[in-house]
């Protein structure tokens, strides 16, 4: 590396470091959007979905979704609560555990207990990626486990798209929401 491209290099992170220095991820949002579900024994189906958290301290949180699946004859309601602890790991980013409740109808009742732990982290200040892996347990089909990826690209302040992907053993699922942070 030359002398001149070690110089623009370090030009370059200072002028970048304070899209570095962002404030952590929110934990007070709405959202709502399009849900996409491909359950593994039937054919694939798309609704509407909202969700969104509140903070409740500075380390715990109560996140909430709903999902509606219609079409094809097949109508779906997923609804899932959790109380979120998260813990910081640096300015930008967090180590998230969360407990909760779902419910699913579709033909039948579910009820069931989940577990989750993932993380967040904010990049160049507009740019939130995620990821969770979460252990659902219901008496009707027994116990599953997810792995998700997303990200929220923040358009302003208070104004984002939201994206998801959620997959298991049993369904596949994907969201795209409009979010708005307070």
């Amino acid at each position: 590396m030359t002398r001149i491209s070690a110089l623009l290099l370090l030009a370059s992170l200072m002028i970048a470091a304070p899209a570095f220095a962002a404030s952590g991820p929110s934990y007070n949002y709405a959202e709502i959007g399009y849900t996409y579900l491909d359950p593994d024994d039937f054919p694939s189906e798309d609704g509407a979905g909202a969700g969104g958290s509140i903070a409740l301290y500075p380390n715990v949180h109560v996140v909430a979704d709903y999902d509606q699946i219609r079409g094809g004859g097949v109508k779906a309601h997923f609804t899932r609560v959790a109380i979120g602890f998260n813990s910081y790991i640096d300015h930008r980013s967090d180590f998230i555990v969360r407990a909760g409740y779902f419910r699913s109808e579709a033909g039948q009742t579910d009820d069931g207990f989940l577990a989750e732990v993932g993380a967040r982290a904010i990049f160049f200040g507009r740019l939130e990626l995620n990821t969770f892996v979460t252990y659902y347990d219901d008496s009707a089909f027994g116990q599953d486990i997810s792995f998700s990826v997303g990200g929220v690209f923040n358009f302003t302040e208070h104004f984002g798209l939201s994206l998801r992907a959620d997959a298991s053993t049993e369904r596949t699922q994907a969201q795209a929401r409009l979010r708005y942070s307070f």
